[in-house]
């Protein structure tokens, strides 16, 4: 071989590891976009607040739905909100008028997996009600509890620091 052609041969072989490069570089670049990506989208959490004069649960990023709450009376009632299937779910809840997005299940208790499905969710007066949103599952659950009048009108409400600011 002489030195015309080992050359050659050398140039060659850094081109293809010039490519080699570029195509790991790009494959790198696509692999950390998928991650940014991902932990960008998944950084949403339970954070939620309650709408005093309306009695709407409203998620506090507009892009969040409620996939999974739990309200508990103060008679350990409990009614668990889960999205109907084929069903995009919302970022609000009005606790005055159910939406038909959502499954109301009545579990006996918080291990019941046989639950009864109910049509609606209703209020009463003079009641104490606790609100878990649960709906990422890798947030923490954050919780608010409510207070209802004779009337069954909300007047009042502990966010416990978890409300939307």
């Amino acid at each position: 071989m002489n030195l015309k052609s080992s050359t050659m041969v050398l140039k060659r072989q850094l081109r293809i590891s010039k490519i080699r490069s570029l195509k790991n570089q790009k494959i790198m670049r696509k692999i950390i976009f998928a991650i940014v990506i991902f932990t960008l989208t998944s950084c949403a959490g339970n954070e939620f607040g309650l709408l005093k004069d309306t009695g709407t649960l409203k998620t506090c990023r507009r892009t969040s739905i409620f996939n999974r709450i739990t309200i508990t009376d103060q008679k350990y009632n409990i009614y668990q909100f889960s999205i109907r299937p084929n069903s995009d779910g919302r970022n609000s809840i009005d606790l005055y008028h159910t939406n038909a997005d959502y499954i109301i299940r009545k579990p006996k208790n918080y291990l019941d997996s046989n639950s009864d499905i109910i049509d609606n969710f209703k209020l009463n007066p003079n009641s104490t009600y606790t609100v878990e949103n649960s709906s990422v599952l890798a947030a923490s659950t954050n919780e608010i509890i409510f207070t209802t009048d004779a009337n069954i009108k909300i007047i009042s409400i502990d966010d416990r620091g978890s409300g939307c600011k």
